[in-house]
């Protein structure tokens, strides 16, 4: 399926933030590999309009053999609301309706802001197979 511009524009926002941290994209997704395991962080846009949403996973390389696994392939797997605290839930379903008047500069700093404060810890926090395991039980 071809990527339309608000993807291909919102990607190139985030990208600078997860390529700093080591992720490599492809299209709308990001890839990490850390101690057996990988991390993915891809963007879907809906299929019903311009809203999108944020999915992160860790694929565990121990229990496959993808070398470029897919998010919903990953083992481990949740949106970016499971990690977004109340007050700051609204904000994130605003900003990623892009359907919503907000003003564009707005939307991506605060979008920038969730990755940076929310994603992309959650993603260092989880780097190898027993993080993750903790964060499971």
């Amino acid at each position: 399926m071809a990527v339309n511009a608000i993807t291909t524009e919102f990607a190139s926002r985030l990208a600078p933030m997860f390529e700093a941290k080591g992720f490599r994209k492809t299209s709308a997704t990001w890839r990490r590999d850390c101690d057996h395991l990988t991390q993915v962080f891809n963007i879907q846009k809906s299929q019903w309009g311009d809203q999108f949403y944020l999915n992160l996973g860790i694929y565990l390389r121990g229990l496959g053999n993808e070398s470029r696994p897919t998010e919903y392939r990953c083992h481990v797997r949740c949106r970016a609301e499971r990690l977004i605290e109340d007050e700051e839930l609204q904000t994130l379903r605003e900003c990623l309706d892009f359907d919503t008047a907000l003003d564009r500069e707005k939307r991506y700093l605060q979008l920038e802001e969730i990755v940076a404060n929310r994603i992309l810890p959650w993603f260092e926090d989880h780097t190898t197979p027993e993080s993750v395991g903790t964060t499971l039980r």
